[in-house]
């Protein structure tokens, strides 16, 4: 579908190899969020990769087109803030909403990691988590996970050192040390808060230099944590941090019920 079939908004953000624009398609005046790169063969690999996944974690896969050099991906927009955003404005989530939010994390990556081979995310990150006006936790760009083996992949601070360094096989406990390093960071001592002991085991044992010595996958992780605690159910973050985010809502619908059924396979690789 060429570019005319969406009218470009605005500009929501860039990195190195891209950039993700507010669309609105033209006859339905729905809107997306378009991700566009010159990096051909890599966005197209994301796009097949979104385009199967079904999990509420992920954005919805809605179309895919190439034009003039360029790949274009568009997806379900998504409203809100990105954890770095609420970090950056001193929005520090208290234990059990830190908690809920680690656990909405782990249920989702979990179900990469048991695809056949287990699909590895490989760039968890603040700035990759949006939290809706709702609470509703989403984990955005599958591009790292789309990458091959043999590449340096990931972001310093809170990718597994063997990720950044090119070395070794990528698998589900590279993405176990991320959320090591990310319940580290959103559960440091501090007002109302602290660190109980087997957490701090927990993540401690994540972030281990020597992979083997981590939990081997988001399930893993997952069950320990539910061990510690079962505060809050899967994919929203408690009640009390939804006064973050602003009470306007858009009135866009977030999610089209109808992305699947209008050609968009959910089987996983079948």
């Amino acid at each position: 579908m060429p570019d005319n079939a969406y009218f470009f908004l605005k500009l929501l953000g860039s990195g190195a190899t891209s950039q993700v624009y507010l669309v609105r398609e033209q006859g339905t005046n729905l809107l997306y969020a378009c991700k566009k790169s010159s990096h051909v063969p890599w966005l197209r690999a994301e796009s097949d990769l979104l385009r199967r996944v079904s999990h509420p974690l992920f954005p919805a896969w809605k179309d895919y087109y190439e034009t003039e050099g360029e790949a274009c991906l568009v997806m379900e927009y998504l409203e809100g803030k990105s954890l770095r955003q609420l970090l950056a404005e001193g929005e520090r989530p208290q234990e059990r909403e830190a908690l809920a939010l680690l656990r909405s994390l782990a249920e989702g990556l979990s179900y990469l990691h048991a695809r056949k081979p287990p699909l590895v995310y490989k760039d968890l990150k603040p700035s990759n988590i949006m939290i809706g006006p709702d609470g509703e936790v989403r984990l955005l760009d599958l591009g790292a996970a789309a990458l091959r083996r043999g590449w340096k992949i990931g972001t310093p601070g809170y990718s597994a050192p063997e990720l950044l360094s090119g070395t070794g096989e990528p698998g589900p406990e590279n993405d176990v040390y991320s959320l090591g390093v990310l319940g580290k960071e959103l559960l440091v001592p501090g007002e109302g808060m602290g660190t109980p002991p087997y957490l701090a085991d927990l993540l401690e044992r994540c972030v281990q230099p020597d992979p083997r010595q981590r939990p081997p996958d988001a399930l893993a992780f997952l069950r320990a944590l539910d061990r510690y605690s079962r505060a809050a159910p899967p994919g929203r973050i408690l009640l009390s941090l939804q006064v973050i985010f602003s009470r306007k809502r858009n009135k866009q619908v977030f999610f089209e019920k109808n992305i699947y059924k209008n050609g968009c396979e959910t089987d996983f690789f079948a």
